[in-house]
């Protein structure tokens, strides 16, 4: 890297390179604060890995500064969940009970039933203590099972939306591109160029 007269860095020539040169410092810094912060080593790994992808491909300075937005917001998220918070009991349950069925059909009434308790008295509970609706949670475990799927088999994107909890291919199709901003199909390939070159 070359250094100006006041010993701060100077921008060459290639300022995209220059950029790409800082985004991989960030990068490493934002590794090594997660690495401080407890989150797992795995998970650390795959995300540095990835940005270090995203990186390289990058063709303008404003790519660059939006993956240099969203790196900080991933390693803070996988720090968050190393460190995950602690709920009353009944909404530990709650989350439990979902966790462990969320391929099936399931209502936030089948919880209240299990747990005996009112779908209102839940729903309200469960939003106060984890900040979302339930509905929205079990959305978001269905999704993220799918993204495993799609990124870790061959499997047919109807049987990923089955596997997943969510049988109307053409809802999960929806949802997931509003999401993830890309189509089931879209993000495999993705993930698979990302993982296989």
């Amino acid at each position: 890297m070359i250094f100006a007269a006041n010993n701060t860095p100077a921008m060459t020539d290639n300022n995209l390179r220059d950029v790409k040169n800082y985004s991989i410092v960030f990068n490493t810094i934002c590794r090594l604060a997660a690495v401080h912060g407890g989150a797992a080593a795995w998970d650390i790994d795959s995300c540095s890995r990835n940005f270090s992808i995203r990186i390289e491909e990058a063709s303008v300075i404003k790519e660059l500064v939006e993956i240099n937005s969203s790196m900080m917001k991933e390693y803070c998220s996988l720090v968050r969940n190393a460190h995950p918070a602690v709920y009353s009991s009944l909404v530990q349950e709650m989350i439990d009970l979902t966790e462990a069925a969320f391929s099936e059909e399931l209502t936030l009434k089948d919880i209240a039933e299990k747990l005996n308790h009112s779908s209102n008295y839940l729903s309200m509970k469960f939003k106060k203590e984890t900040g979302k609706p339930f509905s929205e949670f079990l959305l978001e475990i269905r999704l993220r099972y799918a993204k495993e799927l799609l990124s870790g088999t061959n499997l047919p994107i109807a049987a990923v939306a089955e596997e997943s909890g969510i049988p109307d291919n053409n809802y999960f199709s929806r949802i997931f591109r509003q999401r993830e901003k890309l189509t089931p199909r879209e993000y495999r390939k993705k993930k698979q160029k990302e993982n296989f070159g």
